[in-house]
């Protein structure tokens, strides 16, 4: 996962309280802690917005490491997320939680409006408010 800054809140970093959505080896994520990682990126608003929009515009395709730790033996295998999953995630937390302005987002999420990987910019739309299609291009 991307880091750009070590923000925290309540002793916890962003990351932290992101990885509170996502389930652990096979676990469910738990309603409660949702909820209050959700009230978490509230409160940090624009502070989250930089790791947020990070997720967004990473590369989806798996890292050498990723794909070489992939091959251990299960109990030895880190519990990576998947990428595009993540993305999709972080854009919810941006539109519906962390609101920064039009102008803050539409920088932050540049690489993914402009770049190739359709599901890249149809993600950025979507923590735009925009709609998930763009309209043809001339």
């Amino acid at each position: 996962m991307a880091t750009p800054a070590r923000y925290t809140y309540q002793g916890k970093t962003v990351e932290e309280w992101f990885r509170v959505f996502l389930p652990l080896q096979g676990r469910p994520v738990e309603p409660q802690l949702v909820e209050l990682a959700t009230y978490a990126f509230r409160e940090m608003g624009t502070n989250a917005a930089p790791f947020l929009a990070a997720l967004i515009v990473q590369e989806f395709k798996p890292s050498r490491l990723e794909i070489w730790t992939s091959k251990l033996p299960k109990p030895f295998r880190p519990t990576y997320g998947n990428k595009a999953e993540e993305a999709m995630l972080a854009s919810m937390l941006l539109s519906e939680s962390v609101k920064p302005s039009d102008g803050m987002l539409r920088e932050l999420l540049k690489p993914a409006l402009s770049g190739t990987n359709q599901y890249q910019e149809m993600v950025a739309r979507l923590a735009l408010g925009l709609p998930a299609n763009p309209p043809p291009r001339p």
